[in-house]
């Protein structure tokens, strides 16, 4: 009885964990761009194609990047 509660708190430690780690885990995933004079922009990758990079960052706005 003792093993089976056990497996369960272990179970129940694990799922709270995974719980955690997915709603904290997407500040990681945001775009990152580096510029030719080493500064660097984070937030989403809105639009890109062979003339322009749009991306909308937390601090700097919408910035269209030739």
């Amino acid at each position: 009885m003792k093993r089976s509660n056990h497996r369960l708190f272990t179970l129940c430690q694990l799922v709270v964990l995974v719980g955690f780690a997915s709603l904290f885990g997407g500040a990681a995933w945001a775009d990152q761009i580096t510029l030719k004079n080493g500064d660097r922009l984070t937030g989403s990758l809105l639009k890109s194609d062979e003339k322009n990079l749009v991306l909308k960052s937390e601090s700097a706005g919408t910035v269209t990047i030739p």
